[in-house]
């Protein structure tokens, strides 16, 4: 025990890692329930190590461990336990362990001592390795907090010289809660052993080929030019199907809530140093005999864990029941005494406080998050509806100007016939006039033959076709502007509509603008149709106004003042018949009896000063 250097009032002991890089430097983890057996006289310390104490949470990397010191083992002294034959420099006995008392073996424990023996177990492809542990000796002395016993010792197994540290934690006179860091301080020699050589299996010897029909290879199969063929064994080796099912994490099956709770609560289980917390409470081997009358729903971390995974725990809010349950369990079995000091209610309080505070920070980010996905579902519900609103407004745009340019089309269309008709009608004429003039030879005309057109009509007839292609083009001219037309107007639309969403400004209170359709100069007839002219000469009123001039006539009614609007008013009430009619109602030109258009063109634009009127756009 002299090696073995530990003093009364120490700090606590805690993980051994390098402070530099924080790597660990001991070799295994070992965590145990220690109790007092009654039927061997002494104290047994059992549980399960694993290589790290990160390690030890997952049951797969754990195997058990057991460390005890026997009845006729308390209180004797003998040599330190030693790699030279078990004693010491100077050669004398070590009798610094606790003496036997007088009644038989003591029950109180920690007990220093020399004669501590145990074993471990280690997993294998084969299954478990059970190593023997011999001669360990274990010193223990309070640290300053008052809550434990710092331990410290040295020991023997088949690998070499081993050292150990840790904590004993008292849950009562008899047992408690102990963990240890252990690494090995000398290793012990093993001798290698020899390779086995492999000896060559001998080949068997080829069979001989009997006649036909003598069995053996002669009587299998053959292969052409009359050859025995050879059968293919199948083989005795087991194929290895890969598991393609393995999840090396398995809190990815979980969700993101639950994954943040296992978090949290191996956050909160790192700072149960003792382990109190984090394993059920084996009533039985602590001698708590009313524990399971007054903690009617234990709970523990390591049973929450499991039922989080396993899927019996997949919200927040029974998680948290479940956490605060372990703690009010510790509460409601172990009452504060008069001083005030409890080691388990202290490590109670400082655990539940570290849960509230993580989990408070869970609900808040929720929170947030919940109200960031609830404004970015409204915010895709208003774009959603703004974009129906738009391609409706759009469509009706597009039939608007297909309206427009239909009718306009069946117009000129219509006027394009009737002036192609009557310059045939002309033609007509003169051939029978020129006909009339050189009659041919035979009697009563019978035999006459029509008379070439002369050179004027030819030209005339010329000039009538170029017109006809001359009113085609402008048509496909003015068609192709409103079809442009309509598409910027419809652009506007939707930036405007846009930016009032965005509380920039739009349409204000008077709805989107209708289109005004582009200025187009009127076509001119010839071939001998009636022509349609304006800028002073004179337009009978059955005559009908061309697209050009309508187009020309809404523009200028638009820029009119107000006092010169009610003239208009005026002449579309005597020549419609209708009452009231007012700048409000929507109105267009082409509807209007061709006889108004007449009059409102010559009032406005052929004639202005006589009326007073304003000025065409």
């Amino acid at each position: 025990m002299s090696e073995i250097s530990l003093s009364p009032g120490s700090p606590p002991t805690s993980e051994p890692v390098d402070s530099a890089t924080g790597a660990r430097l001991y070799e295994a983890y070992l965590q145990a329930n220690v109790t007092y057996d009654p039927l061997a006289g002494g104290h047994v310390a059992a549980g399960e190590w694993a290589a790290s104490k990160s390690d030890w949470g997952d049951a797969k990397l754990k195997s058990a461990f057991e460390m005890r010191l026997d009845a006729k083992d308390v209180g004797r002294g003998g040599e330190e336990a030693t790699d030279d034959g078990g004693k010491d420099e100077g050669g004398a006995a070590d009798n610094d362990a606790t003496p036997k008392a007088p009644g038989g073996p003591p029950k109180a424990f920690p007990q220093d001592s020399l004669w501590y023996t145990g074993w471990f177990k280690m997993k294998q492809k084969s299954g478990s390795k059970k190593v023997n542990e011999r001669q360990v000796a274990l010193k223990f002395a309070p640290n300053a907090d008052g809550t434990g016993h710092n331990v410290a010792g040295v020991g023997l197994n088949d690998f070499g010289r081993f050292k150990v540290v840790g904590t004993f934690f008292p849950l009562s006179e008899t047992a408690g809660r102990m963990e240890l860091y252990k690494w090995y301080t000398q290793m012990a020699a093993v001798a290698p052993k020899p390779k086995a050589v492999r000896k060559p299996k001998p080949k068997p010897a080829p069979r001989p080929l009997s006649p036909a029909g003598g069995g053996g290879a002669a009587s299998g199969p053959r292969g052409p030019g009359g050859a025995p063929t050879l059968k293919r064994q199948p083989s005795g080796r087991a194929i290895k199907v890969p598991n393609k099912n393995f999840d090396a994490s398995p809190t990815s099956k979980l969700s993101f809530e639950m994954s943040h709770m296992i978090k949290i609560l191996e956050s909160v289980k790192r700072l149960d140093y003792y382990q109190t917390f984090s394993v059920p409470v084996d009533a039985v081997a602590l001698k708590l005999d009313d524990y399971h009358k007054i903690v009617t729903d234990p709970m523990d971390f390591s049973t929450l864990r499991a039922r989080v995974m396993s899927g019996e725990v997949n919200t927040h809010p029974s998680f948290a029941y479940y956490m605060r349950l372990v703690f009010d369990n510790c509460r409601l079995y172990n009452k504060r005494p008069p001083d005030g000091r409890s080691p388990v209610l202290d490590a109670c309080d400082k655990l539940g406080a570290k849960f509230e505070a993580e989990y408070e920070k869970f609900n808040r980010a929720a929170k947030a998050k919940e109200a960031r996905a609830k404004e970015e579902e409204g915010r895709k519900i208003r774009e959603e509806e703004r974009r129906k609103q738009d391609e409706e407004g759009r469509k009706r745009q597009q039939a608007q100007g297909r309206g427009r340019a239909d009718k306009q089309g069946r117009q000129r269309s219509d006027k394009g016939v009737k002036r192609s008709r009557d310059g045939g009608q002309s033609s007509n004429k003169r051939s029978r006039s020129g006909e009339a003039s050189h009659p041919g030879s035979g009697g009563g005309g019978a035999g006459r033959q029509p008379a070439p057109p002369s050179s004027s009509q030819s030209a005339g007839m010329m000039r009538a076709m170029e017109d006809r292609m001359h009113e085609m083009a402008e048509m496909i001219r003015i068609q192709k502007e409103q079809l442009e037309l309509v598409q910027r107007q419809a652009q506007a639309n939707e930036a405007k509509l846009e930016l009032s969403s965005m509380g920039m400004g739009g349409y204000g209170g008077g709805g989107p603008q209708p289109l005004a359709l582009p200025p187009a100069p009127a076509p001119a007839y010839g071939g001998g149709g009636q022509q349609a002219m304006y800028h002073g000469q004179e337009i009978e009123e059955d005559e009908e106004l061309t697209a050009s001039q309508q187009d020309r006539l809404t523009r200028t009614i638009n820029n009119l003042p107000k006092y010169r609007l009610s003239e208009v008013l005026r002449v579309i009430e005597n020549d419609t018949g209708l009452d009231q009619v007012d700048d409000s109602m929507q109105i267009g030109v082409d509807e209007l009896p061709n006889r108004t258009q007449v009059r409102l063109f010559d009032m406005l634009i052929r004639n202005p000063k006589a009326t007073g009127g304003g000025r065409g756009a």
